[in-house]
């Protein structure tokens, strides 16, 4: 393989080795609407275990 071409096939290696990393999305937390939560504002599955009259 010529120096040339040699060159080149170490770069296209290089580039495809140095990808940016996937931006990281923090997961999603639902915001408590029954207000018993004991993490307000968000939800902490609180609302499951109330009687129905006090469901949202």
């Amino acid at each position: 393989m010529p120096r040339r071409a040699a060159a080149a096939a170490r770069r296209a290696r290089r580039r495809r080795r140095r990808r940016p990393a996937a931006p990281h999305h923090p997961p999603r937390q639902p915001v408590c609407r029954c207000g018993r939560s004991a993490g307000q504002p968000w939800c902490d599955g609180t609302h499951k275990v109330l009687p129905d009259k006090l469901k949202p």
